[in-house]
């Protein structure tokens, strides 16, 4: 895929873990990776150093855009 969306919880992976797994494979580092989430208790750093691109937070609000 060209981008991958992932959020925090996933039901068998965390987005965390899913995103450290395919960042390692060989065509890893192809995807952009988003975190589109509402997990507001966990710093944003914390998705980026693991690999991700963006950090889209939930709910989202129009009228900020």
């Amino acid at each position: 895929p060209n981008v991958v969306l992932l959020d925090w919880k996933m039901p068998m992976l965390s987005g965390i873990k899913y995103l450290i797994t395919i960042r390692f494979t060989e065509e890893g580092n192809k995807p952009v990776a988003v975190f589109c989430t509402a997990e507001t208790n966990r710093p944003h750093l914390e998705g980026i150093a693991a690999g991700g691109n963006e950090y889209i937070m939930k709910p989202f609000d129009s009228d900020f855009i």
